[in-house]
């Protein structure tokens, strides 16, 4: 083959050239690296110890190492490290009393077992919002009007919302219930909710114990008082902040996900996409929702009561 004698040429000239020395690596074009091992060991204790950083503030914040090279450089150097860029997590911020209680909560619960958990009815609200936006994109020609009606869509300035209370357990959903427009919740609301809603909900989800966090309207006294008159039992000591720890969470984000693309501009339309989501929702889905705790407390005490990912 031509190739091999070639090569043969190569390393015999090569040979005479270099006192019989075989190069171990071609030279390669183009211009010389600007950024060194130096550079880059500078580069990755600034993204370890500051990751919410940018190329040109790297740069600015290191001059001696990196006065000579563009910011463009620095970025590609950044990115030839392995660090791509994401946009933070948004996690509750927790003191440490609340972290303390939570591994308090980890380490009394752990011990239940999968029927424990199927036997509890998760409960929460939820804020549904108006709006003309279907996330989907739209194609036009080169040239055509980017006003055009077709490629618009219309904003809401104040748009009007409807806040939900729902409650679900391993074995089946409870009731949905839909608040009046724009209403708040507050003691006496959701106490007549939970009179008029708690105990078909038990019924249909076959649940014996109610699991309710933390908010004012829920940990009221004339509320807990009236969980305890009628006998529900209930879990008591639910530590603040942690919706982590709650399974509804998820199926709320789940509902959300599932109206992006459908109409959803008007009360009436969006009320009709929450109630047929919440009504889709495969058994399967809400017994592993359920069945999760055991690995969301042990992440809270692997985590040491800091928020994780659930």
């Amino acid at each position: 083959m031509r190739f091999k004698s070639t090569e043969r040429k190569y390393l015999a000239r090569f040979r005479e050239e270099n006192s019989g020395e075989t190069p171990s690596q071609k030279l390669r074009p183009g211009r010389p690296r600007k950024i060194f091992q130096r550079s880059v060991n500078v580069l990755k204790r600034s993204l370890e110890s500051t990751p919410r950083v940018t190329a040109r503030i790297l740069k600015e914040n290191n001059l001696e190492v990196f006065g000579a090279v563009s910011v463009c450089t620095v970025s590609c150097r950044v990115h030839e490290l392995g660090y791509t860029s994401h946009k933070p997590l948004k996690k509750p911020l927790l003191t440490r009393a609340q972290r303390a209680r939570r591994v308090t909560f980890t380490k009394k619960y752990l011990a239940w077992t999968d029927d424990d958990w199927l036997s509890v009815l998760w409960s929460d609200e939820a804020t549904f919002t108006v709006t003309c936006n279907r996330g989907a994109r739209v194609y036009r020609r080169p040239g055509s009007d980017p006003l055009d009606s077709r490629y618009v869509e219309s904003t809401i300035k104040h748009p009007d919302s409807l806040m939900v209370w729902g409650c679900f357990s391993g074995r089946g959903l409870g009731r949905l219930v839909v608040l009046p427009i724009n209403l708040k919740v507050n003691q006496a609301v959701y106490l007549e909710l939970l009179c008029e809603h708690l105990s078909d909900s038990f019924e249909l989800t076959r649940a014996s114990v109610f699991q309710q966090d933390g908010a004012p309207a829920h940990a009221a006294k004339s509320v807990t008082q009236w969980l305890d008159d009628c006998m529900v039992p209930f879990i008591k000591d639910w530590p603040g902040n942690s919706p982590d720890l709650n399974p509804i969470e998820n199926l709320w984000h789940m509902v959300k996900k599932d109206l992006q693309g459908k109409d959803v501009s008007s009360i009436p339309k969006l009320e009709k996409a929450i109630r047929e989501s919440w009504a889709n929702t495969s058994p399967e889905h809400l017994r592993n929702l359920t069945l999760s705790l055991p690995r969301r407390l042990q992440a809270v005490k692997k985590r040491k009561g800091h928020p994780t990912k659930y």
